[in-house]
């Protein structure tokens, strides 16, 4: 390929929807870099050569198939997914794209969805819940403080201790079944749950709760 050729070909990747920040970046600076006549290294061609392949017209073609792939079978269970990897540090670029409603890359998102945590996740997610509403349930063996959830919702801490203290103490009625997972757990349903006496509500997972006794 000539210089003239690298640079047509980069440019068209700089418009194109299916390449990264990255590549639009790196596009720029190879175009600037040929402007000045300077010569490009054998690296730096192996990685022109691998982002003109990755934007061709094949690549959008595919991009496109994807997409009425991706919005068909896998986006609710990729939004159920990404409430579980928002508390974690993984796959941050591909849950941001799926939160923001983009379509998140092909490799990266079935690199996500098949992962052993992901599959755990969406195996719980189709078990019956153990509780019904208004089952008088308190913390089993396994319960601490620590594993309450808090939402931006709780943040009167008077009213959280005074919550926390009635529920260890009496125990709380199931009110609902909160929809994001927090765990990859057995037994990661969140339930909502209002504490006997308690004015706000407490979550907690499943896997931590037992039925109280009458």
């Amino acid at each position: 390929m000539t210089p003239e050729d690298i640079k047509t070909a980069l440019t068209a990747v700089g418009q194109s929807p299916v390449a990264s920040e990255w590549a639009k970046g790196f596009s720029t600076s190879i175009i600037e870099q040929l402007n000045k006549g300077r010569k490009l290294s054998e690296k730096q061609m192996v990685y022109v050569n691998k982002i003109i392949e990755q934007n061709s017209e094949s690549a959008l073609a595919e991009a496109a198939e994807w997409e009425t792939i991706y919005r068909e079978k896998y986006e609710k269970d990729a939004k159920y997914l990404a409430g579980y990897y928002m508390t974690t540090s993984y796959f941050r670029s591909i849950v941001n794209s799926i939160v923001s409603g983009e379509v998140p890359s092909r490799r990266g998102f079935l690199k996500m969805y098949g992962n052993k945590y992901a599959k755990k996740i969406l195996a719980e997610r189709e078990k019956p819940a153990r509780f019904d509403a208004r089952t008088h349930v308190m913390g089993n063996s396994k319960y601490r403080q620590d594993k309450l959830v808090w939402t931006p919702n709780n943040d009167d801490w008077r009213l959280r201790s005074e919550a926390v203290r009635q529920f260890e103490k009496h125990g709380g009625f199931i009110v609902g079944v909160d929809k994001t997972i927090r765990s990859a757990a057995k037994g990661n349903k969140v339930y909502k749950i209002l504490p006997v006496a308690g004015k706000i509500i407490i979550y907690l997972e499943e896997r931590f709760l037992k039925k109280a006794r009458r």
